[in-house]
């Protein structure tokens, strides 16, 4: 039986962040058989890990395969964290690389990691059939992301930004159409303090509560845009109404031109994964 343990990730006061699996493996258990367990076990995202020489990442959401995933990136590490003595820094070969995760040890992990080129996307039939007009936007409309591209539509306002109701098929056909995996809106309250709603396929076009990769997106958005963030930045994601919200820091070293994306992370439970029964 795959050894089994669930996370919290992305939390902070009041927010509740996102519940995370991680799997670790004797070895590769393919597709199919990774995807399967994902689906039933209907987290947001669950990581499976294992050793080939260098610590293999593979991440599933009940619906797909996601290439590159922040969050079960920290929780993976925190879980390696708690089962090594001294180990402070994991290094993960993912689908899109190596990629490094470390902590300080106050509960917070960090991602270093570089957003995606950004290009400018200007199809004014793409918004409308989002709703969005250009009377609320807050800056131009771009392409970006990390790993997963995704659609960055800046808002003028916090009452722009949840009054947002998308339908999930609605979000499907977009993201089929312009050939990407989800939808960012954004409202930039104070140069170090920005609000994301993301709706995404990797959850069937339903809103995610907390999406790192997306978060790290805003910073590519800045570089290309001149949006006017801080090296410091807050992302409190998800609707304000919501149960379910994320909580994600950025922070951009101007000495080393590298981006860090930051959370809590905590474990919750240990277990193993049962074999599916047939009745």
């Amino acid at each position: 039986m795959e050894k089994f343990w669930l996370a919290r990730v992305f939390y902070d006061e009041d927010i509740s962040g996102n519940l995370t699996g991680v799997v670790k493996l004797e070895s590769d258990i393919g597709i199919e058989t990774s995807q399967g367990i994902a689906t039933r076990l209907q987290l947001p995202d669950t990581a499976f890990i294992w050793n080939n020489k260098t610590m293999q990442h593979r991440t599933f959401s009940p619906y797909e395969e996601l290439k590159f995933c922040t969050q079960t990136l920290l929780a993976s590490a925190a879980v390696q964290y708690g089962q090594s003595i001294g180990f402070a820094r994991f290094q993960y070969e993912t689908a899109v690389g190596i990629v490094s995760v470390f902590t300080e040890g106050d509960g917070f992990w960090w991602i270093d990691s570089n957003p995606d080129l950004v290009i400018p996307y200007s199809d004014i039939h793409g918004l409308t059939q989002l709703g969005i007009s250009r009377e609320v936007l807050a800056g131009k409309v771009c392409i970006g992301g990390v790993g997963r591209r995704r659609l960055y539509i800046p808002l003028a306002t916090e009452d722009d930004l949840y009054s947002i109701r998308l339908i999930p098929s609605k979000v499907m056909h977009i993201c089929t159409e312009l050939g990407i995996t989800g939808i960012s809106f954004f409202v930039k309250l104070r140069s170090d303090y920005v609000l994301l709603r993301v709706f995404t396929t990797s959850l069937a076009g339903n809103e995610d509560a907390a999406t790192g990769g997306a978060a790290l997106g805003l910073i590519g958005y800045d570089q290309y845009c001149s949006f006017g963030l801080s090296s410091n930045v807050r992302v409190d994601q998800g609707h304000i109404e919501s149960s379910s919200r994320g909580c994600i820091y950025l922070q951009q070293d101007s000495k080393s031109g590298r981006t860090f994306l930051g959370a809590k992370v905590e474990v919750l439970a240990e277990g193993s994964i049962l074999p599916k029964q047939m009745y």
